[in-house]
């Protein structure tokens, strides 16, 4: 969700509250009613009221639309930018987990990986300095040798990354969240 959104979705919920409060106002009577159907037959009969209904209308189906975009389609537009002598070449975020799943699943002893990629694009006059960290989670099974996993993984992955993408990756953290025997199966989308 981009900030436009989340700023139109908080107007939009502080509209619907105070609508809300007005009904709840005309529930408990507190108004005669001719003054409150006098208001609505005024109110109703303006062409702004339309205006505003149809505005309302309008929001509720980008917030609608918006509620059900995947988060997958945004990420998959995010890339790291390479420059090179003859033009720039965008590599994909996503590409880059793909690569360092590959490796990490490699390794002997690894039963589970989940990939984490933050870049961090620092711009210093004219020159652009871009940081790639790297988190990495994963299972391991209880014969495994944790730090000699961890070490072995931390630099087939910067190797890996050097000599296929061409970048310097920052930092590499490895996160182990479990010790276990089940090798965990990747759920297949259909």
């Amino acid at each position: 969700m981009l900030i436009i959104d989340r700023i139109i979705l908080a107007i939009y919920t502080l509209a619907m509250a105070i609508v809300s409060l007005g009904v709840v106002v005309l529930t408990l009577r507190l108004f005669p009613e001719d003054v409150i159907w006098t208001n609505l037959i005024f109110l109703i009969s303006r062409w702004e009221t339309g205006g505003i209904a149809a505005l309302f209308m309008l929001i509720s189906l980008r917030l609608f639309k918006v509620s059900f975009s995947s988060s997958k389609l945004q990420s998959s537009d995010e890339a790291i930018v390479i420059h090179g002598t003859l033009g720039d070449v965008r590599v994909a975020i996503i590409a880059i987990k793909n690569l360092v799943d590959k490796v990490a699943r490699s390794i002997k002893g690894v039963r589970d990986v989940k990939i984490n990629v933050n870049v961090v694009s620092n711009k210093q006059g004219n020159m652009e300095d871009t940081a790639v960290r790297i988190k990495i989670k994963i299972v391991v099974g209880p014969e495994s040798n944790v730090p000699e996993i961890s070490d072995q993984m931390q630099q087939l992955v910067k190797d890996k990354l050097k000599n296929t993408v061409g970048i310097d990756v920052g930092e590499i953290d490895i996160v182990v969240e479990n010790i276990s025997n089940a090798t965990v199966q990747k759920q297949r989308v259909i």
